[in-house]
């Protein structure tokens, strides 16, 4: 398989192509996880892959617990669908603590602290309530625990990895915190190789083609575990080789070729470029400083054919979105007039107005 024919196969299964999924959480759950550390642009690459989403659809799954938005696989924020949401997190939690929890010692945060922590957490949250970032603190501060800035960001991080709060809904322009068990019914027992091949095949379906060293990367899992996860997703798998190198995917993909070349306004840290280790066919590595900054920022890209030809920033201003593009090299009028069309994308899902700059 040549690269072009690979990153049109990826475009097609991470839905940069026109798909038959309807709602914005059938989306997520379709990608697994779609990181989420910026809201806005995490709320974009779900209007993105679903043609007909607004923004506020997305919002309204969000607040409704249909989406939750939390610490998760490698981890950073992501969006993951809630009935996934239990399982995900109980995966990810053993390599997520070995993390977290030698910071926290530092800090003064042991197993005594999170217990009595999670106390409090659970009075004043627990009854449909829910609370912002600065209101939950102030709450928690007054029942007697002393959080500094450190200290708050440890106890909130491991209180998501623990499933017990998570994403609560929007309280006008702030997100809020809400306890899990209302948001998200109880499942059932947890059986790790089940997850494994769960999140394995939901991999390999909507991320590839991919190797075994990306889903690692993606999963955050331990090189055994991804390999258990990718050799229980492989009955359903296909392999190619490029250039080489091992490369799985869906057997049930369908034909990501496409007669009519688009460009695609990716947002920050879309899933598209993060989610694998070898960035070099998407974007020339002299060109990635351009895109990528040293301590790890993916900034919003124009994508064509599945590769970056620049980047592009956005404004507010009242009701209208201003847009400018920073192409790498000038953009053919063929080029424009798609960049155009997919500004125009943009602005629909988010029910404004298009104010362009000129190339």
């Amino acid at each position: 398989m040549p690269y072009t024919e690979l990153l049109q196969q990826r475009m097609y299964n991470q839905l940069i192509r026109p798909s038959g999924l309807n709602g914005v959480a059938e989306v997520v759950a379709y990608m697994g996880a779609v990181q989420a550390q910026d809201y806005s642009h995490s709320r974009w690459a779900v209007g993105l892959r679903q043609s007909k989403a607004t923004v506020t659809q997305v919002e309204q799954a969000l607040d409704s617990g249909a989406i939750i938005r939390t610490h998760v696989l490698r981890p950073t924020w992501h969006l993951i669908a809630a009935q996934d949401s239990r399982w995900m997190l109980e995966l990810s939690a053993p390599q997520i603590k070995r993390q977290v929890d030698s910071m926290a010692r530092q800090h003064g945060l042991d197993n005594s602290f999170y217990d009595r922590a999670y106390t409090f957490l659970e009075r004043v949250l627990s009854g449909q309530r829910a609370l912002t970032r600065p209101a939950l603190l102030e709450a928690l501060n007054q029942l007697g625990l002393t959080l500094n800035s450190s200290r708050a960001n440890l106890l909130l991080y491991r209180a998501e990895i623990d499933a017990l709060i998570c994403s609560g809904p929007r309280e006008g322009n702030k997100n809020t915190f809400a306890w899990m068990d209302d948001r998200v019914p109880v499942a059932g027992s947890f059986d790790r190789q089940t997850a494994l091949a769960a999140l394995g095949q939901r991999y390999f379906t909507s991320h590839a083609p991919a190797t075994l060293k990306d889903f690692q990367w993606w999963s955050g899992l331990n090189k055994a575990d991804a390999q258990r996860g990718l050799e229980a997703a492989r009955p359903q798998l296909v392999q190619t080789l490029v250039s080489g190198k091992e490369y799985w995917f869906s057997g049930a993909s369908g034909n990501a070729k496409s007669d009519h070349p688009t460009v695609s306004l990716l947002p920050g840290f879309d899933e598209y470029i993060i989610s694998y280790t070898d960035r070099d066919a998407i974007i020339p590595p002299e060109l990635q400083p351009e895109l990528i900054t040293k301590n790890g920022i993916f900034k919003p890209a124009l994508l064509q054919e599945g590769q970056v030809i620049g980047r592009w920033n956005r404004k507010t201003q009242k009701n209208t979105l201003q847009l400018e593009f920073f192409p790498f090299q000038s953009l053919t009028s063929q080029q424009e007039q798609a960049a155009r069309a997919a500004a125009r994308d943009y602005v629909r899902f988010h029910e404004m107005e298009l104010d362009l700059l000129p190339f």
